[in-house]
């Protein structure tokens, strides 16, 4: 996980002009970190509270999802294709619009 963090960051600081993609990262730390916490430190601390109703593995699971959330919305936020509202629309972005003619085909280094 550390190394996939430090390869984002990276990433970002040496290709992207935009620098809110480390906001994603870091909020997808802070939320795994402290859903870790939750589960391992406090967990019977809140069961015991909740008196067994529930106790920190749902807090934790939580949290987790939301680090996850994070990973998708800092995809999201580099990636330059919006095919989230692409599917349900009657254009379809990967079309071939004009076909290479004979010239261009073999200029190209077609067999």
């Amino acid at each position: 996980l550390s190394i996939y963090v430090v390869l984002q960051i990276v990433l970002v600081l040496n290709t992207l002009d935009d620098r809110w993609p480390l906001g994603d990262i870091l909020f997808g730390i802070a939320f795994y970190v402290i859903g870790q916490a939750i589960l391992y430190i406090f967990s019977v601390r809140i069961c015991d509270t909740a008196k067994h109703y529930i106790d920190g593995l749902f807090f934790g699971t939580i949290c987790t999802l939301l680090a996850v959330m994070m990973v998708y919305k800092y995809w999201d936020s580099i990636t330059k294709e919006d095919l989230e509202f692409s599917v349900g629309s009657k254009q379809n972005v990967w079309e071939v619009r004009e076909l290479l003619g004979e010239e261009e085909y073999s200029n190209q280094g077609g067999y």
